[in-house]
């Protein structure tokens, strides 16, 4: 797995940076939000995206909100896991709403990146799948003139082994 690592504290991204070998992931670390999305980008136009990043959300310069914030409104299609100690009910409901697939609190161990890593792209899968779904179903609809009727029709005859 190639993760994307952005924290401003020497010793999370020492830490990060550990639990990421341990888990045999490739990854690169960035000390701030800054650049990140010019390195979500980069990785893209080089054909090696990364499959999850994780950032920190209260950095000194650019923060892990306004960094998720710029990966969604560019519809880069990666989950992004946010790194907190700040887990109140509101801040929760806030980074859904921003754009975050899970949260990551803080303090955690290897154990808890490994399972944020697996459940970030399980669920980039889900909604990777439900979008292609969604679109096939829309062109299939598009194209048959979406006749409810033929579509029960078109079942049945699945069902009785004629489709």
């Amino acid at each position: 797995m190639r993760v994307l690592f952005i924290d401003d504290e020497t010793v999370n991204l020492r830490l990060g940076k550990r639990f990421l070998e341990r888990l045999g992931c490739t990854y690169t670390m960035l000390e701030d939000g800054e650049t990140a999305v010019e390195e979500v980008e980069r990785a893209i136009a080089e054909g090696n995206p990364f499959d999850v990043v994780l950032v920190d959300i209260v950095m000194a310069r650019v923060g892990g909100v306004a960094v998720c914030e710029a990966i969604r409104s560019r519809q880069i299609p990666v989950p992004v896991v946010a790194m907190t100690a700040v887990t109140g009910r509101a801040n929760l409901i806030h980074f859904k709403k921003v754009g975050f697939n899970l949260v990551l609190a803080k303090p955690f161990g290897a154990d808890a990146v490994k399972q944020a890593l697996v459940e970030a792209a399980k669920r980039e899968r889900r909604r990777a799948e439900a979008e292609a779904a969604a679109a096939a179903a829309a062109a299939g609809g598009a194209r048959r003139g979406g006749d409810a009727a033929d579509d029960a029709q078109a079942g049945r005859d699945r069902a009785a082994g004629r489709g």
